[in-house]
């Protein structure tokens, strides 16, 4: 997975033993369609000559799953 050496390990720390499979494999597919949309989305906004919109939609993406994955992971905490 290119996505992070470290994803394997925290994938295998919040689900359950016995979904570690289901849950490495959702990752793996998550990454997949990641790495088959972004060239897309990219491509649109570029051909449109967008550039700002595509960077700023971009970090609102990243902020906003940011802050999901914060909201989760205290939830989880807790």
């Amino acid at each position: 997975m290119l996505f992070s050496p470290g994803t394997t390990t925290w994938v295998s720390q919040i689900v359950p033993e016995q979904f570690q499979g289901q849950g490495m494999a959702f990752v793996s597919a998550a990454i997949s369609l990641g790495k088959s949309i972004g060239p897309l989305y990219a491509g649109i906004f570029m051909d449109r000559g967008c550039i700002f919109a595509l960077f700023m939609s971009s970090f609102v993406a990243l902020v906003l799953l940011d802050g999901l994955v914060f909201l989760l992971g205290k939830k989880q905490a807790i």
